[in-house]
């Protein structure tokens, strides 16, 4: 989804891209979410107002959890009021079928380089220009390529170069004293201030766009696999980020 030039981008243009993500999410079948290309044209998000559609939503699934544990799940949606999701999760959507109402949508544009980006930098037997190559694809292929610790290093570097530093989030703590007012945002509306004695810092690399969309993409991915797995009349257990568990025999069925 070409995120790494948004990395290494000496300034960021927002764009307006509605009736492209409309006919994007038009264009989606099984042949074209198989096109690296198209992947390319799904970096976008969108406030849809979903009505029943296949999106993700974080809540409580457990009936002992009393609200406190939370994860993220993909079922039927419905809200009177917008909510924005990441292009990935759109498409998964409209890969079952599922007409999308697209309110706005809005698209990320890198533009020029970052002064002091190092020009080539190595990694294991590859010299990687993070300036004209991908970081993140080369990251991949050495871990392919690589055996040992040094894969391990490599597994680390992506989950938390890749993802981890765009969502780092650090509790910081005031006395119970001492509490102070919060802004709270939902999309583009401001809910009402709170008082609290705590809140999440961003790190220094916070970046939650680069850490929405790989999430989406994760999620996308699951979604082909799952729309196939039916389609052969097959069934699964689960899945789990990357992978899925499908029921079968010994000897197939």
């Amino acid at each position: 989804m070409n995120t790494w030039a948004l990395e290494i981008a000496k300034r960021i243009r927002v764009r307006e891209i509605t009736n492209e993500a409309k006919n994007i999410l038009r264009s989606v079948d099984p042949t074209t979410v198989r096109d690296r290309r198209f992947w390319a044209r799904l970096n976008f998000m969108a406030k849809v107002v979903p009505d029943g559609q296949l999106l993700p939503g974080r809540t409580s699934f457990a009936d002992d959890s009393c609200g406190e544990e939370t994860n993220i799940g993909t079922n039927p949606l419905f809200s009177r009021y917008g909510i924005w999701s990441t292009g990935p999760d759109l498409a998964d959507a409209a890969l079952y079928g599922h007409q999308i109402k697209v309110v706005k949508a809005i698209r990320l544009d890198p533009i020029g380089i970052q002064d002091g980006i190092v020009n080539k930098i190595a990694l294991g037997n590859r010299v990687i220009n993070p300036t004209s190559e991908n970081s993140y694809v080369v990251w991949v292929e050495q871990k392919e390529v690589t055996k040992g610790d040094k894969r391990n290093f490599i597994k680390c570097l992506l989950n938390a170069g890749g993802y981890g530093l765009a969502v780092e989030l650090n509790r910081k703590r005031f006395g119970k004293n001492n509490p102070r007012k919060i802004r709270v945002w939902a999309g583009e509306q401001e809910l009402p201030t709170i008082t609290s004695t705590e809140f999440e810092e961003p790190g220094k690399w916070y970046f939650p766009w680069i850490g929405s969309l790989i999430t989406g993409g994760g999620r996308l991915l699951l979604g082909i696999l799952e729309k196939d797995v039916l389609s052969l009349g097959g069934s699964f257990l689960m899945t789990d980020t990357d992978s899925m568990a499908i029921v079968a025999t010994e000897r197939g069925g």
